[in-house]
């Protein structure tokens, strides 16, 4: 999956809540215009702002593998299941890094919430671990 398909995704999910821009943005307290730019997935969002943006139109994040699905209602979950996967796996920061294309501090910051974990690094975890996102 990339950033546009999930944006397509959450599309939907906006679409089903029929919840309107102009309502969602006073939501979000962010400008409907930026809001648009989110929504399209022309840059590279947090996970955070998804997650919050979810929440708003009444959905979350479920992250489904071969044996269990995991619901993420906010955002101090990601970082706490990413750890525990690599963990699971006997994988260390460096090693993971290494699979996934990304710095060894950069995947440490954002297990230790140091820093906010953005889309591409997230879908790139997500896949390396063999899980879908859904919006439910």
């Amino acid at each position: 999956m990339n950033r546009q398909e999930f944006c397509e995704l959450m599309a939907q999910a906006k679409k089903r809540s029929g919840i309107g821009t102009t309502k969602l943005s006073l939501k979000l307290q962010m400008l409907p215009a930026k809001l648009r730019q989110f929504e399209r997935g022309l840059h590279n969002f947090s996970m955070a702002r998804v997650i919050e943006y979810l929440d708003a139109i009444g959905c979350h994040l479920v992250l489904s593998g071969a044996n269990d699905n995991v619901r993420i209602s906010d955002y101090d979950a990601l970082p706490a299941w990413i750890k525990q996967m690599r963990m699971s796996r006997g994988l260390t920061v460096r090693d993971m890094a290494d699979k996934i294309g990304c710095s060894s501090s950069g995947l440490s910051h954002a297990e230790i919430m140091r820093t906010i974990i953005r889309f591409d690094l997230f879908i790139s975890i997500v896949e390396f671990f063999n899980y879908q996102l859904i919006i439910q």
